[in-house]
């Protein structure tokens, strides 16, 4: 009974923080959005897509009428055009796109801290560490930011931990669906970030995998490439969207490229990423010096993909350099920073 008030109540504690942080960003505009891109973009696209609906009673669109003189809606398909949030809309006509948009990012932001506060609680962690490292994991300054910013900056991330219960389930039962469908959920809710959410599960993988070896990796990946199979009717139009709709020069290589380089408003205190300030790195370093060899090689890794520049500029299109790419890694951060404090 204990262990359940627990819960009960570090829940509620985490509800409330979220609640506050709410309040704090709107003060007296009751609009938990920006003045700039947060109306006009993701609050317009998402409000285009159900009145295309409306009209033509149609789940898959290729073409939108109204967008510029006529455009193929696979150019837009970066603002949720099948993300199952902006899908749940369609189901509410008489609610305003905006305040559907701002109810929907408070609650992925509460859903997010509690279903991660449940897989430490899952892992045998106690709920005092749950409940800190939850706070560390609310009060990002990334996720902070951008869940009245730029909701597909976050979205996915109900369906990203969801990934990590598929993995446990995987391991432990040796059953797949749940895994296969939070794939095909990421993937479906910001194709955007489901590279950097793709590598997170499988660096969660790495962690938990006893006998790491190529036959375990591989069909561990087989059952990621299964829920991508399951998105390829959204993922093709939008490849032969990127290979054939970019004009210019595009992206030059530089050296400074490949020359390892660590921008701590990526991960620390930069609002366009990680945002868990200092206690990442300690986070990091411990696991790196006394972990087991799963740990050492996941840090390894963590460390070369925020630490080498072309890597960012890879996660980014080739566009530019951005932290904001680094926001899906935040569970495995975190992971490491509760096996320190543990």
């Amino acid at each position: 009974m204990k262990k359940i008030n627990n819960d009960l109540l570090y829940n509620i504690i985490l509800v409330l923080i979220a609640v506050v942080l709410v309040l704090l960003t709107v003060r007296s505009t009751f609009i938990y959005g920006s003045n700039v891109d947060w109306l006009r973009q993701h609050v317009a696209f998402p409000d285009y897509f159900r009145n295309l609906f409306y009209e033509t009673h149609n789940l898959f669109p290729n073409f939108g009428f109204h967008l510029g003189g006529g455009q193929n809606i696979f150019y837009f398909a970066y603002y949720g055009l099948y993300s199952p949030i902006v899908l749940l809309s369609y189901l509410f006509p008489s609610i305003r796109m905006e305040n559907y948009i701002i109810g929907a990012s408070i609650l992925i932001k509460i859903v997010s801290v509690i279903m991660f506060y449940y897989f430490l609680r899952k892992h045998k962690i106690k709920s005092e560490l749950s409940l800190f490292i939850s706070i560390l994991f609310i009060l990002a300054s990334g996720f902070i930011f951008h869940s009245h910013r730029h909701i597909m900056f976050m979205s996915y991330m109900p369906f990203l931990i969801l990934g990590l219960y598929g993995v446990d389930r995987y391991k432990e039962k040796n059953k797949s669906l749940l895994l296969i469908i939070s794939v095909f959920l990421l993937i479906i809710t910001s194709y955007y970030y489901s590279i950097e959410s793709l590598m997170t599960i499988f660096l969660y993988y790495l962690l938990v995998e006893e006998k790491l070896n190529i036959k375990n990796i591989f069909k561990f990946i087989l059952r990621i490439g299964l829920g991508i199979l399951l998105a390829s009717f959204f993922l093709l139009p939008i490849v032969y969207i990127i290979f054939n709709g970019r004009n210019g020069e595009g992206t030059k290589f530089l050296l400074e490229y490949i020359i390892p380089k660590v921008h701590t408003d990526f991960l620390m205190y930069g609002t366009y990423g990680v945002g868990l300030t200092a206690i990442l790195w300690i986070g990091l370093i411990y696991n790196l010096i006394f972990k087991n060899r799963n740990y050492k090689i996941v840090t390894i890794l963590l460390l070369i993909i925020i630490a080498v520049p072309v890597i960012n500029l890879l996660l980014n299109g080739g566009l530019y350099l951005n932290g904001k790419v680094f926001i899906p890694l935040t569970p495995p951060f975190l992971i490491f920073i509760t096996n320190m404090i543990k």
